[in-house]
């Protein structure tokens, strides 16, 4: 899509609103990751626009999957793996403590189920342990409720998968 500078402030200017609110909600109440987040999802949509082919889909779709994807993205990089791991064991073993070894295995475990993950699955969850729930991810994402659920049982067969793999290796998560 070719636009010239103004049509991309009016279109930086109507999804905004959207940007803002996705933000309050992956950015948990703090402040300045929320406006690191708009400033993502702007980015995301800016990026995003120069590719856009109307014959695949509406432009609202596409400019809100574009903002949402840059948004987990930041989160991504920013060190969300680290809170997902200490998520993951705290639902594991609720309270008890681990060793570096234990933590060097999760690690291994986390590398091998992430690098076998469609990106529809990262993002399913990416969303969930930002939010919290399935239906949360699911309103953010503004896929069905089913969507989610789907990806989320696809990664519970693959998590298994990983695991056997690993015990076959020697190397128990």
């Amino acid at each position: 899509m070719d636009c010239d500078s103004y049509r991309m402030e009016e279109y930086l200017a109507a999804y905004l609103p959207f940007a803002r609110k996705k933000a309050r909600i992956f950015g948990g109440g703090d402040e300045y990751l929320e406006d690191d987040l708009v400033q993502e999802g702007l980015i995301g949509l800016y990026r995003g626009l120069a590719s856009y082919d109307p014959q695949r889909g509406s432009l609202g779709g596409f400019a809100k999957t574009c903002m949402v994807n840059a948004m987990l993205s930041f989160l991504r990089k920013r060190g969300r793996p680290r809170k997902l791991e200490e998520k993951m064991r705290a639902l594991a073993l609720p309270g008890k403590a681990f060793s570096p070894e234990e933590r060097l295995e999760d690690k291994e475990f986390l590398a091998a189920l992430v690098s076998v993950l469609s990106p529809l699955e990262t993002a399913v969850l990416d969303a969930v342990f930002a939010t919290g729930t399935p239906k949360s991810a699911a309103e953010i994402l503004e896929w069905p409720i089913k969507k989610v659920e789907n990806a989320l049982h696809r990664m519970r067969k693959k998590a298994e998968r990983v695991k056997k793999d690993l015990d076959k290796e020697g190397r128990t998560p």
